[in-house]
């Protein structure tokens, strides 16, 4: 990656921290798990930058929904006890998260990333925490703090940064 991607990086980092920290910015058990998540996202979209290039994003979307669906599957057989009844409202939810929330976003994802470096791609995919937090606010009627805004700020200058590497601030040497 070079230097523009870097600096975006880290700076994404502080601004995901200053959006999901808590006030004292203490890490709890559960940003640990976030973290670790982060990880294998992070590999995920370095696989699909490697495998995607000459491959069909359709057939490799397939592909990775049938891979997490048996081993997800296998794991809640083995961990997990099969609960007695499930309400029809919850099949309908299962099933839109799962093909809008989940399969659409994957899908564009792989498709994306046949026209974009995987660096670029993860800045991008960063933004997650910044929708989510803003709907989080506007349908949940969160609390908006400065530490958020900030966050937010941040989030967007490291996208901003690795989108544009700064290119117009850089004089045209073919231009006269």
């Amino acid at each position: 990656p070079d230097k523009y991607n870097v600096i975006a990086g880290i700076t994404c980092i502080v601004g995901i921290g200053l959006v999901s920290l808590d006030g004292n910015f203490v890490v709890q058990y559960g940003d640990y798990i976030t973290l670790v998540c982060g990880i294998f996202f992070g590999l995920q979209i370095i696989f699909i930058s490697v495998f995607n290039k000459d491959k069909d994003a359709i057939l490799m979307t397939i592909i990775q929904f049938l891979t997490a669906g048996i081993i997800t599957g296998v794991l809640s057989l083995c961990f997990e006890t099969m609960p007695q009844s499930i309400p029809t409202g919850a099949w309908i939810e299962v099933v839109y998260l799962t093909i809008f929330g989940t399969m659409v976003a994957f899908l564009l994802q792989n498709l994306s990333q046949k026209h974009m470096s995987s660096s670029a791609a993860s800045i991008i995919l960063t933004l997650e925490a910044v929708f989510g937090t803003v709907f989080s606010v506007v349908f949940y009627h969160e609390k908006l703090t400065l530490k958020l805004v900030c966050g937010f700020v941040v989030i967007f200058i490291a996208v901003f940064l690795s989108e544009t590497k700064l290119s117009f601030l850089k004089k045209d040497k073919n231009k006269k």
